[in-house]
Formats: C-alpha cells, sequence, structure tokens
C-alpha cells in the first residue's frame, strides 16, 4: 500500500494501538491552563502546526534530517497527512507509526540483498519517526484513563502496553540499523545499583581496531529515545573518532516502558556502575570519559557529577538547577495548594487537583500524562513529593570537573536556569556558558532545528578539554 493511504491501515500491524476512538480524537486540539512546558513560544521562522506541542516535536524530525535519521520529503508528507487529519495528537501517533512500518519495510528490503547503507540509513529512519509517535501514544488513552493519569494516578496497564508496543519497533529498527553500521554497534547490558537491573545500551565505535578512545556518555532525558541521541550528538562523537556510549535509565525508554521502572534523583547510583563498566573495557581511555546530558538529562548530569569524580567533563542542554520549578510555579496559582502540600493534607491537595484536571480537555491532560508518567506514585501528592527532590542547588558546587552549561533565549521548560546553575557550579574548573539565539536559528528548548551547531559546542569544548 502506497504510503500516503489511510494510517488505520498501515498501524494494523501494531495491534496494541487498534482500540475504541480516543478521548483526544473526540474532543479535537486544545491547551491546558496550566501544564509544565511549551506556551506562550514564539512560532518557528517557517509554521507547520497550530498547536505548539505538534510544531515542538516535528521540528526534532526535521533536524534528524542532518544526521541522516530523516528525510525532508518523508517528513513533509506526514506533516500534510495530519493537517488533512485536523492536526490532532492521535492522527500524529499513527501517521508517523504508518511512516515508519512503510520506512521499516524499505529498510528490510534492501538489508535482505545487502545493500548495507541503504539499509542502515532506512533504519535509522524508521526509529526516529517510531520515537515521534512514542511521544503521543497516550493520546491514544480513553477518557478514564486520560483522567486517572492526570490527576496523578499510575499508567493503566493498558495504556502502557500501547506504549511497550511503538517502544520496541523503535528499539528493533534502531538495533537494526546498528547491526549495519561498520563497526557493528553492541546491544549491551548495564547495571546500576537500584532494583529492575540490568539497564539497555548501546556501544558504538568509529574503528574496530580495539585502540583507547575518549568516549562520549550520553544520558537521555524524559522524552527522547536511544535514537534521537544519534542526532543530538552521537553521529558527531563518532565522526571525531570517539566512542559512544548511550543508554536508558530509569524513567527512559526501555526501563519505563518495559521494567515500569520510574526515574530517581539519586542519578550518580545510575552514571557510577556504568563508568565501572566503561573503565573496564580495552578499548576505552579511562581517563577521558565525559557525560552529556540533554533535557531533563540537564538535571540529572550535574547530580552524577557532584558524586562521580571521575568524569573528565560534562555539558548539560540546557542546564537545570530545579526541574520541578515549573510544577511550583504552576501549582502556586491555585489558593491553597502548596500550603496543604506542606501540611501533609494528601485529601485535599489530591482532591483539588483532581477537580481541576477532569475539567481540563483531553489534550491538556494528555500533556499532564506525560509529564507525570516518569515518576513513582499513585496520587498527585505522592508525584509532587518525587518531583522536588530534582534539586542542584546543594550539590552543584561540588562538582569539580569542567562543566559546558547550554542556554537558549527561547527555552521552554526551564528558562532562566542555565545561568543560574553556571553560577552555582562555582568549583568547576574550566566551565563554559554558551547561549542559543533566534538570530542563529537555534531557538527552543534543545535547538531542534539546528543539532550541528549544537554538538559542535558540545564536542569542541570535549575536544578542548580531553583533547582529540
Amino acid at each position: 500500500m502506497a504510503r500516503g493511504a489511510a494510517a488505520s491501515a498501515t498501524v494494523a500491524g501494531l495491534g496494541a494501538l487498534q482500540f475504541a476512538p480516543s478521548a483526544a480524537a473526540a474532543s479535537g486540539s486544545g491547551s491546558t491552563a496550566y501544564a509544565p512546558g511549551i506556551k506562550n513560544v514564539p512560532a518557528p521562522p517557517v509554521p507547520i502546526f497550530s498547536d505548539q506541542t505538534l510544531t515542538f516535536q516535528t521540528l526534532f524530525a526535521l533536524g534528524n534530517i542532518s544526521a541522516a535519521s530523516g528525510e525532508y520529503g518523508e517528513i513533509t508528507t506526514v506533516i500534510k497527512r495530519i493537517q488533512n487529519r485536523n492536526e490532532s495528537y492521535v492522527a500524529f501517533c499513527e501517521e508517523f507509526v504508518a511512516e515508519a512500518q512503510s520506512v521499516a519495510k524499505y529498510a528490510d528490503y534492501a538489508a535482505q540483498r545487502g545493500r548495507r547503507i541503504t539499509a542502515r540509513n532506512a533504519y535509522l529512519r524508521a526509529a526516529s519517526y517510531y520515537s515521534q509517535a512514542l511521544y503521543f501514544v497516550l493520546a491514544r488513552s480513553s477518557n478514564a484513563e486520560l483522567t486517572t493519569m492526570a490527576g496523578g494516578g499510575a499508567v493503566p496497564a493498558s495504556a502502557r502496553v500501547r506504549e511497550r508496543t511503538v517502544y520496541r519497533a523503535m528499539r528493533s529498527a534502531w538495533e537494526k540499523a546498528g547491526a549495519q553500521m561498520r563497526p557493528k554497534m553492541e546491544v549491551v547490558r548495564l547495571p546500576w545499583n537500584g532494583p529492575k537491573s540490568p539497564m539497555p545500551g548501546w556501544f558504538l565505535r568509529p574503528s574496530g581496531d580495539g585502540k583507547r578512545r575518549p568516549t562520549l556518555l550520553m544520558n537521555n532525558g524524559s522524552d527522547a529515545q536511544a535514537i534521537d541521541l544519534w542526532g543530538a550528538g552521537g553521529y558527531a562523537a563518532l565522526e571525531r573518532d570517539w566512542n559512544v556510549l548511550i543508554f536508558d535509565g530509569p524513567g527512559e525508554g526501555g526501563m519505563l516502558f518495559e521494567k515500569n521502572q520510574t526515574f530517581i534523583p539519586e542519578w550518580e547510583k545510575v552514571i557510577t556502575p556504568i563508568v565501572d563498566w566503561l573503565r573496564r573495557r580495552s578499548d576505552v581511555d579511562r581517563d577521558r570519559i565525559v557525560l552529556s546530558g540533554s533535557s531533563f538529562g540537564g538535571e540529572l548530569v550535574p547530580r552524577a557529577a557532584a558524586f562521580e569524580s571521575r568524569l573528565a567533563a560534562i555539558s548539560v542542554d540546557p542546564g537545570v538547577v530545579y526541574a520541578g520549578s515549573t510544577w511550583t510555579d504552576g501549582l502556586s496559582t491555585f489558593p491553597g495548594m502548596l500550603d496543604a502540600f506542606a501540611a501533609g493534607d494528601k485529601a485535599t491537595f489530591n482532591s483539588n487537583w483532581e477537580n481541576y484536571t477532569a475539567k481540563e480537555s483531553a489534550n491538556s491532560r494528555f500533556g499532564l500524562s506525560k509529564r507525570l508518567e516518569i515518576y513513582p506514585g499513585s496520587t498527585m501528592f505522592e508525584k509532587y513529593g518525587q518531583i522536588i527532590q530534582y534539586d542542584n542547588r546543594a550539590v552543584a558546587p561540588k562538582v569539580h570537573r569542567p562543566a559546558l552549561v547550554i542556554n537558549n533565549e527561547l527555552e521552554q521548560f526551564f528558562p532562566g536556569q542555565a545561568k543560574i546553575l553556571y553560577d552555582v557550579l562555582r568549583n568547576s574548573r574550566g566551565k563554559k556558558y554558551v547561549n542559543f539565539t533566534a538570530t542563529q536559528g537555534t531557538q527552543f528548548h534543545c535547538e531542534p532545528m539546528s543539532p550541528q551547531r549544537r554538538n559542535d559546542a558540545v564536542m569542541d569544548f570535549f575536544g578542548d578539554v580531553v583533547g582529540r
């Protein structure tokens, strides 16, 4: 069937995505009065969707073109199909799944005929498109499921199955791409100091000669997948003759969707065992291991570096001091909410929050569900108690290694925090601050429109610090 055919025909291959019409599909688009994240952000230079969330997510798909994990014609064709379906979140999910399936079949055909480069690039694109779809899978939930999750409840098993299905398709395409690389990407299992070990990881080398090389350890955020880190610096490091290790930690990718393991604040419990693992490898220069953090990773990485001194340097994009700031700021607009939390009044806190979310649109409840699923707990009181633990103000001064802190003048999620973190990193030797701007075309959280320029800044910093 042609790629432009309705998604409902091709999505059938992912049976778990087929169920009753979702609440988001029924209600159309909408925006929340309060939810952490995207709001009041200027449109990109070239308009895409009327909905800011759809537009922002699509910018990452377009940015991946520079890493051969996206194709302009494929992506813009998908955009048109989504526009024809009223720009709904469900349409976005289904159409990117359909495109991913089509491109994956194209990759399979090439792989079967020994066309390695064709297959590798097509698998990379398929994985990228699955990742785009995965972000919006929860929008396929029923009204009852969205209400439960937005109210602070755990992700229902049925919703988790839908996420897991798309995650597995993404991971399969990503690992098939790795099998076509030379040398082949290593699929590894990484220990960590917590439950549900091991963590999934992917080790990439620029050559199979066994030479000890500097290694970039890449720490994701709360929404992106392993394939996204390929475009956010993985391929750029390989081009500079570095090793790369990408992993799914607690709250990320396979740990969340396969094992229901949410984030933990003590991120050194994740990073220290990985550093141990890397230092045991004969092809890793144990004194030149650096750690980059993207998105929510901008909070996690400084925390880990405060306790893991063997890292040669770190970078954070963006720099984050207190990841719960948007939640705290938002809840402060609700009379008595923060007072109820401080008093331990769980009943009032949860009741007020549930009453608020029940009145929100399906799209708004999806946004809240997506933001909350990464934290443990079955009520909003429990989840907020976790959110406020992600605070680097006390530990950042313990970081002594060089640190690159990236800021963006149109940062949507953590505005103003990068400069604060930079100042708090007062004991970092060789720290550097980079400010990206709209004039450069590098605006928005994690610079989705200019990954090459961002990757250059990160890898040039690491190269200057630890040597090329």
